[in-house]
């Protein structure tokens, strides 16, 4: 049987390009592996190795109603090229293994793992399983059923689980040496609990339209926490230190319930929030560059202690927060260094001339509620200056400090013009420049007059006649 990645996954250029992102698309993956040549093991019934090493050149493959045994043993597959062998669990037939090891050989070629029946995994060392920029390790598929506890997992390409569609246990397992973690895609509900992933090149655990149960997981160094996207998971006391991104992060609906965790010295943010609407509850956020990051997003913030932040506690771009009960300094009553919360909205501005229509290089002043100049810029060829990012307000050692609203000063030719702004949502406005025959643009009330002395001049001179 041949497996194969469809589509453009198969393409050199996109793996070679899409190896390098950090962050991973959001889409599903498709197991896959290469030739397994003419020989396979084939296990149809009940086969056990007990205390003894076998080492492969060719493919394993457990059918319906057969099952592979391991028990204090080694399975070694030495491939002849990468992904020139498999480990195959069809529908139906089962690979379990207590304290045992399934491993590449000696010519270090990885090897592709793929389970659509059952898997039962304790104390085993799971090593060098092949994968291609989004697949990889030990691929769970919607038809199987696996329990993973105690484990070792190291040297594989990419992630060491993959879970589609599925729901598996992962339970106290060790994930060293790895690109990354756990995937969990296609509506998979697994429970991943007590294991410790540390140093991953991208995510310990990403989830993408899923709904995990993530608990009690150790996650220490690597590039980023917990990745969520388009996922409703539940993250509860989980420990995550030292991520170079972010500890967790919600993108795109993400509604997750995030509740009891410590996350401490990530290098960007504690928890980032895009585009969704998760709970925080009682987590302690420490020491990261901002601590919660949230934008185009009504997060709920309750009871949760944000201190030690070389950025802002809670920062909000073009949505607005629910906070209640929150503590914003640390154990040692250190707070954070820009403030406790800033909620900040944008704003376009569009600047046109009657008869005209946008006006470039008209300059624009902005100066916020307490007169200082927040905003000098030029308006670009379209006669506009987009996302203009301004305070409604800050709280800082637990006094709020309005911001709003701002005065808009549009000029150009001599001619200006201003406005006042309350900054409560992002906003579009319009400055129209009206030309008089002095050269100055007049407010509307200054115009007003002017047109109402020129109709009586008019009037007077007729009347004469």
């Amino acid at each position: 049987m041949t497996w194969s990645i469809p589509g453009p996954r198969a393409a050199p250029l996109a793996i070679s390009m899409l190896a390098a992102l950090l962050v991973m698309p959001s889409m599903t993956s498709s197991p896959a592996r290469a030739d397994a040549g003419p020989s396979e093991w084939v296990i149809t019934s009940l086969t056990t190795l007990q205390g003894e090493t076998r080492e492969l050149n060719t493919s394993v493959v457990i059918e319906n109603g057969g099952e592979l045994r391991l028990v204090d043993s080694a399975l070694v597959l030495n491939g002849s090229r990468e992904g020139a062998l498999q480990v195959l669990v069809k529908q139906g037939g089962k690979l379990s293994a207590s304290r045992s090891n399934i491993t590449w050989g000696r010519t270090n070629w990885h090897y592709w793992f793929l389970v659509n029946g059952t898997l039962d995994l304790q104390d085993t060392a799971v090593r060098g399983v092949r994968g291609q920029f989004d697949t990889g390790g030990i691929y769970l598929s919607p038809t199987s059923g696996a329990t993973i506890s105690r484990c070792h997992f190291s040297d594989n390409q990419w992630y060491s689980i993959i879970v589609n569609g599925s729901s598996p246990t992962i339970s106290d397992c060790d994930f060293s040496a790895v690109k990354a973690g756990i995937r969990v895609e296609n509506g998979g509900t697994p429970t991943i609990s007590g294991n410790s992933i540390g140093g991953a090149e991208r995510q310990a655990i990403i989830s993408l339209g899923a709904a995990p149960v993530i608990r009690n997981n150790r996650i220490t160094g690597g590039h980023q926490g917990i990745d969520l996207d388009r996922s409703k998971a539940t993250i509860t006391g989980n420990e995550i230190t030292g991520c170079q991104a972010w500890g967790i992060q919600c993108y795109d609906f993400s509604d997750a319930t995030i509740t009891g965790n410590a996350i401490s010295g990530c290098a960007g943010e504690g928890i980032s929030v895009v585009a969704s609407a998760p709970t925080l509850l009682s987590n302690v956020i420490t020491d990261n560059g901002i601590g919660v990051n949230s934008s185009a997003s009504t997060a709920t913030l309750t009871k949760n202690t944000i201190g030690g932040s070389r950025g802002w506690g809670v920062l909000a771009r073009s949505g607005a927060p629910t906070l209640s009960g929150n503590t914003f300094e640390d154990s040692r009553g250190t707070g954070n260094t820009a403030g406790d919360v800033a909620i900040v909205w944008s704003l376009t501005v569009l600047v046109e001339q009657e008869r005209r229509g946008p006006v470039a290089g008209a300059n624009i002043s902005i100066i916020d509620g307490s007169g200082k100049t927040v905003f000098r810029g030029r308006t670009g060829e379209d006669g506009t200056v987009a996302g203009i990012e301004l305070y409604q307000y800050t709280m800082k050692s637990g006094a709020r400090h309005s911001s709003t609203p701002h005065k808009i000063t549009v000029s150009k030719g001599g001619l200006s013009s201003s406005s006042s702004i309350t900054m409560d949502r992002d906003q579009t406005i319009t400055a129209r420049l009206v030309t008089s025959s002095s050269g100055f643009i007049p407010g509307p009330g200054l115009l007003m007059v002017a047109l109402a002395g020129a109709f009586a001049i008019i009037f007077f001179h007729r009347k004469r006649e």
